[in-house]
């Protein structure tokens, strides 16, 4: 009985080669977005200007390097799992007199991201606290 000759079809092999590195991908792309949490951690400084549409409101940048200082901010965002760059607070419409804050992060690897808020009252519980937390800072540094 002759030996029986298995043909292997590349464009077979190449197909399933494909369809698992888009398993790959795609499973890589749900973590990254989906399930994992991005950190916080290892700020450098901050620095930060408030405005107000208020007489005299100094409207001075700040720079914090303060290491409890930013351990507090840290402790902040990661409260309320909040990554500079990546959060956009929601707009208020209608919204006049309220306090802007515009934030740059910058991290030990040297990165840098930015953050802008705005409190006219109702608004998120991190922008809340995140402008409460500047405003003490801008006024205990004045």
């Amino acid at each position: 009985m002759p030996a029986s000759k298995t043909s292997v079809n590349p464009g077979r092999i190449i197909a399933w080669i494909a369809v698992a590195i888009a398993v790959v991908l795609a499973a890589g792309f749900i973590y990254v977005n989906f399930i994992a949490t991005p950190t916080v951690s290892n700020i450098a400084s901050i620095t930060f200007d408030q405005s107000k549409a208020v007489p005299d409101f100094d409207g001075s940048e700040y720079v914090i390097d303060d290491a409890d200082d930013l351990a507090t901010f840290e402790a902040l965002l990661d409260e309320h799992n909040v990554v500079p760059g990546v959060y956009f607070p929601a707009q208020q419409a209608d919204c006049t007199g309220g306090t802007s804050t515009n934030i740059a992060v910058t991290y030990a690897d040297g990165e840098e991201a930015a953050l802008s808020l705005y409190d006219c009252g109702d608004v998120d519980a991190f922008t809340e606290e995140a402008t409460e937390f500047f405003s003490e800072y801008r006024n205990n540094a004045s």
